[in-house]
């Protein structure tokens, strides 16, 4: 009877083991909120850790630009929000280890940060992932 036992929760233990791992897809869609999470409680370096070790934006700019641009704007623009509009992640199809995801962003309380040709209107913004083990960093950033 012991055995039996022994056997019958050794089977279920690997079926629930089996079951805890998230999808990539499902990883990257927390990676996402994440990233929003770490933007609304004004973390920098929580954002900094998401980070590619060869992250760029706008195909210039690099980690150390993200944290002074985060830390000017948190300081300068205490009450500034991102928020987002709309997006959509996506797990590449020929690239297991690439993600893809598009955002309406839109920036609200900063006092003269934007231009005003762009108040009142969204960023497309386009950001590409790249899984790390279980984990996805963000690589690339454009917005328009």
């Amino acid at each position: 009877m012991p055995r039996k036992l022994y056997l019958c929760l050794l089977c279920v233990i690997c079926l629930l083991g089996g079951c805890s791992s998230d999808s990539p897809q499902d990883q990257l869609n927390d990676a996402v909120r994440q990233l929003q999470r770490n933007l609304d409680e004004r973390a920098t370096s929580a954002v900094l850790a998401q980070l590619h070790e060869d992250f760029r934006a706008q195909g210039e700019y690099d980690r150390d630009w993200v944290r002074r641009t985060l830390a000017q704007v948190f300081v300068q623009q205490p009450r500034v929000r991102f928020i987002t509009l709309g997006r959509s992640s996506r797990v590449d199809r020929n690239y297991a280890d690439v993600g893809h995801s598009r955002a309406e962003l839109a920036l609200t309380g900063g006092d003269d940060l934007l231009p005003e040709r762009r108040r009142n209107r969204p960023y497309s913004v386009s950001l590409e992932w790249r899984r790390d083990g279980d984990t996805w960093k963000l690589a690339r950033l454009d917005w328009r």
